[in-house]
């Protein structure tokens, strides 16, 4: 028989999609949610998303006029992680990698309180799957202060791995060698 997965892409079967066991290594957690899945929890109708979105940017354009005028603060922050998680479930996500802010993980308070709320959020939705956080820094941050507080999120040893983000070319990568060291 053939691969469930290369059956559901021939077919267009969503479901036998969805019941395959998959992997999700980089998944920013704040846009991880399904457009769906938070219209329905904030009540509110999401625009879809173009059929064609013009590469990062264009995704990154859509999120921020179509997603976001619905969900900025700190409560709907929470929300978008849960939905992250809820989604991963949905897709029958087995080893889940995603990344979160400095200022997101101050938002909630420390690393163990925001290691706690994560924790329960994986634990509800998908106990079975390896889960790992990755901390993010933007590429136009001012990299000497995140590495000298780089301690503060590393040593509790939550965080397994450090991504660069927010614009490709900011900065050249030897800049972000005293956080990687």
């Amino acid at each position: 028989m053939e691969n469930i997965f290369v059956e559901g892409l021939k077919e267009n079967d969503i479901n036998k999609l969805l019941a395959v066991s998959k992997s999700d290594l980089h998944n920013h957690s704040t846009k991880g949610c399904r457009r769906e899945w938070l219209a329905q929890h904030l009540h509110v109708n999401i625009p879809e998303p173009p059929q064609h979105l013009e590469g990062l940017d264009g995704m990154q354009t859509w999120f921020r006029s179509s997603i976001k005028p619905f969900c900025n603060g700190y409560e709907n922050m929470l929300l978008r992680w849960e939905g992250a998680f809820a989604e991963a479930r949905r897709n029958n996500i087995t080893r889940l990698v995603m990344n979160f802010g400095t200022a997101e993980v101050d938002q909630v308070g420390t690393v163990q309180e925001f290691q706690e709320l994560i924790e329960g959020f994986h634990k509800n939705y998908c106990p079975d799957s390896i889960f790992e956080a990755e901390l993010t820094y933007p590429s136009f941050g001012n990299v000497e202060e995140e590495a000298d507080e780089l301690d503060k999120y590393a040593s509790s040893g939550y965080f397994k791995a450090i991504d660069i983000c927010a614009g490709e070319n900011v900065k050249p990568f030897e800049a972000f060698c005293q956080i990687f060291i």
